[in-house]
């Protein structure tokens, strides 16, 4: 009786081989979804990160208001301003902006610009020093500087997202508000134009338009984004 037992129990399992073979494909099988499930991830930490940057900076302009009265009373635009007196800018940051927002360290790069680093781990700075073009950076800027420079137009829509913020002006379609770049006279209002535009598109252009193009998903990122999120 124990003979038999043993003999079934050699019957019912495995041999050595028939384990290597199944732990070879579930090896396989987990080289090719862990990518995308670390895609995926990335996509929705990026989604929630946009949001949030998009909002808590509108409210600190609000909170600002209340402070310092009308946004269009306290602006600056520092366009034009030579490298001595790009400072200024992070001055303007630092008086209306800094105060309402959980800056955990500032980074000071060439150009004159500066990086903020948030609390939940991304990043944000004046684009030009002009108070006016702005970039988010989802995750350390210094990854993305390193890969794709910094007074460039490369790694939009990729590892950076630009933002544009102009209350004096009549030139974009959110006026007072800081939001996604779009200027009128560029953006016909189609999903298409955020796509395919020859110079901003997110797809053909130099992906100034990629952040509009995902606050116009509901923050998502598309099935057909032409750019695999790296951070």
């Amino acid at each position: 009786m124990k003979h038999n037992n043993n003999k079934s129990l050699i019957c019912n399992g495995f041999t050595l081989a028939e384990v290597l073979i199944t732990l070879g494909i579930i090896g396989v099988v987990m080289a090719m979804t862990l990518p995308t499930l670390i895609q995926s991830h990335k996509e929705r930490e990026l989604s929630a990160r946009l949001q949030k940057f998009y909002s808590v900076m509108n409210q600190a302009i609000m909170l600002e208001e209340v402070k310092s009265g009308d946004r269009k009373e306290w602006f600056e635009d520092l366009y034009g301003l030579d490298e001595e007196e790009k400072s200024k800018n992070h001055a303007w940051v630092k008086r209306h902006i800094a105060p309402h927002l959980h800056i955990i360290k500032e980074k000071q790069y060439s150009y004159g610009m500066y990086a903020y680093h948030l609390k939940d781990g991304g990043a944000f700075m004046n684009a030009s020093s002009n108070g006016r073009d702005w970039i988010f950076f989802p995750g350390n800027p210094d990854r993305c500087i390193a890969k794709y420079g910094l007074a460039n137009n490369k790694g939009y829509g990729i590892c950076k997202f630009a933002f544009h913020y102009s209350p004096n002006s009549t030139s974009t379609k959110r006026g007072r508000e800081f939001a996604p770049y779009n200027y009128t006279f560029d953006w016909d209002i189609s999903m298409d134009a955020l796509y395919n535009h020859p110079q901003y598109g997110c797809r053909t252009g130099w992906g100034a338009y990629c952040t509009l193009l995902l606050q116009q998903n509901g923050w998502k990122v598309p099935k057909d984004y032409p750019h695999r999120i790296w951070y």
